[in-house]
């Protein structure tokens, strides 16, 4: 247990000394704020009044196909964070790693 706490701590020593953290939290926050503005509910009495994404109206008098579809908006959203929560969670194993290789040589 305590080889695994030494681990962790070094790794996150490691993140702070190459300014991981920082960037993921600047990146998280961009994200946070571009959803904020892109999606605007209005919410009455705790009910969803009206809901635009990026200006568009989900139901009305368009045609089906070109009525916006947030099924599709939710799933193209969620395959991105899972590729890049793939993508980053490689590179911080590269990251807590790197170090271990010109060590054992």
């Amino acid at each position: 247990m305590l080889q695994l706490r030494g681990l962790i701590s070094l790794t996150i020593r490691e993140l702070r000394a190459r300014k991981v953290i920082v960037g993921l939290f600047v990146v998280s926050t961009l994200v946070w704020v571009l959803l904020a503005f892109a999606l605007n509910l209005d919410v009455v009495d705790g009910t969803l009044a009206g809901l635009r994404l990026f200006g568009q109206e989900p139901e009305g008098d368009q045609p089906v196909q070109q009525a916006l579809n947030l099924r599709d908006v939710v799933v193209a959203v969620e395959s991105v964070v899972a590729g890049a929560a793939y993508w980053m969670g490689t590179l911080l194993g590269l990251f807590a790693t790197a170090s271990l290789l010109p060590n054992m040589l």
